[in-house]
């Protein structure tokens, strides 16, 4: 039952006809790759997966003999422990369970931003990545047989030390560049009274070191560390980049 090849689709948005999802639905497998926000899954897709087992339900309701595709997921963090994405995995198999689809498992990968700081290196499946190559390659063989994945953990083979210090001076960098002064890199997160219009940063009477500290937390019934490797550090503010491919 193995297949080749793959379509690269966009999950469509609220208020779209029923047809746009007939690929979804028709797919044998559907993988879905994204990063990590908040120990969790990113807003867009958490919308999208709820149109997804709405439709899901609808078409197993009409037909009930459909078979729905199996579900795939590949998670990368920032966070030198892999284990923070254990959340999200864990949600989407309650996603499947609901929806009626197959789930079929996850690669979460820790210290991803590393693969796009040096892609040659990626590339070229050589260290720091040939265990995250070697993964990724196990794990595409699944999906082309159709079959279970399980959870895989996968992280980089650095000393935890070396991660930290190589984050940290990344932020750093990123902090000059913005012109953002490093004592905001460890300012204290804002309080709900301090959020209030009247004390946003910049206005009078506002904390002079306010900033976010981006300590990602967790919580739920699945373990799982309840911080980063970083420690405290700035948020990225862009969206989530979540792709979502189809094999037939």
């Amino acid at each position: 039952m193995a297949r080749s090849g793959g379509q690269e689709i966009a999950l469509p948005p609220e208020g779209a006809p029923a047809g746009a999802w007939e690929g979804f639905l028709s797919a044998d497998a559907v993988v879905l790759s994204f990063p990590l926000y908040v120990d969790h899954l990113p807003a867009p897709l958490l919308a999208s997966l709820e149109l997804a087992a709405d439709m899901a339900r609808r078409a197993r309701a009409e037909d009930p003999s459909l078979r729905l595709p199996r579900l795939y997921a590949m998670i990368n963090n920032g966070f030198y422990e892999p284990a923070h994405s254990l959340h999200a995995a864990r949600s989407l198999e309650l996603f499947c369970r609901d929806s009626g689809l197959a789930w079929s498992g996850a690669l979460l990968a820790g210290g991803g931003p590393f693969a796009s700081a040096v892609p040659w290196l990626f590339r070229k499946r050589v260290f720091p990545f040939g265990r995250l190559r070697r993964a990724l390659d196990l794990f595409a063989a699944k999906i082309g047989a159709l079959e279970p994945a399980g959870i895989t953990e996968v992280r980089l083979p650095l000393p935890r030390r070396l991660y930290v210090l190589i984050a940290n001076a990344f932020w750093r960098v990123l902090a000059l560049k913005g012109r953002v002064p490093l004592k905001r890199l460890y300012a204290p997160a804002l309080g709900p009274d301090e959020l209030s219009s009247d004390a946003q940063p910049g206005a009078a009477g506002a904390p002079e070191a306010a900033g976010d500290r981006g300590e990602e937390g967790s919580s739920g019934p699945w373990p799982g560390p309840s911080r980063g490797a970083c420690g405290e550090s700035p948020r990225e503010a862009r969206p989530a980049a979540i792709r979502c491919s189809l094999f037939v």
